[in-house]
């Protein structure tokens, strides 16, 4: 299967989630390289949960906690009863959040940080998926910050710039669709 396939399979408007797409031993090298650069884009994509029929429950940066499926690890979709594949709404109804009683720290951590958000079932606005940079929110994609933070980055950790890797980090972002999910009319630089 080609990676324009992988990417109308896995990241159309009613699939799940990027971050949980499995790598295949049978899937081209470009897909697999794609899929190794995941860690990148969650250090600047977060979800804006406003109905919460598009964001992954699981998988999907929409607490402070980063994406749940880690925060609770491979228990948590048993002992929260909520299934991998749920979406944020579906793990409320209209009058509260629909979690059982916590058992563990995640569990309380979550349920207080909850008390402090609006329900997406009584929601109209959509999800939404926006950059950060440097902890800033952005008004669309920058390629300009974006590198400048990840090159800064590199050399403070190893003393080495990325050249020539810029042009990777936006064909990237485009073939997973990440530029036109978060409104990508900003400049490519």
């Amino acid at each position: 299967m080609g990676t324009s396939a992988h990417i109308c399979i896995y990241l159309g408007p009613s699939s799940c989630c990027y971050l949980a797409v499995e790598e295949s031993r049978l899937d081209p090298w470009t897909w697999k390289s794609i899929l190794k650069l995941r860690p990148l884009a969650e250090s600047f994509l977060r979800c804006d949960v406003g109905n919460g029929r598009r964001a992954s429950f699981w998988f999907d940066l929409w607490t402070p906690f980063g994406p749940l499926i880690r925060f609770f690890g491979e228990g948590g979709p048993s002992s929260l009863r909520i299934p991998i594949d749920a979406k944020v709404v579906d793990a409320c109804t209209d009058t509260g959040w629909a979690l059982p009683s916590p058992r563990s720290e995640a569990a309380l951590t979550l349920q207080i940080h909850l008390t402090t958000t609006q329900l997406p079932s009584i929601s109209s606005r959509e999800d939404s998926y926006v950059w950060f940079v440097d902890c800033v929110k952005c008004r669309g994609f920058s390629s300009a910050k974006t590198w400048d933070d990840l090159d800064l980055a590199i050399r403070s950790s190893c003393g080495l710039g990325l050249f020539g890797l810029k042009e990777l980090l936006l064909s990237w972002l485009s073939r997973c669709g990440l530029l036109s999910l978060i409104g990508c009319q900003q400049e490519f630089d």
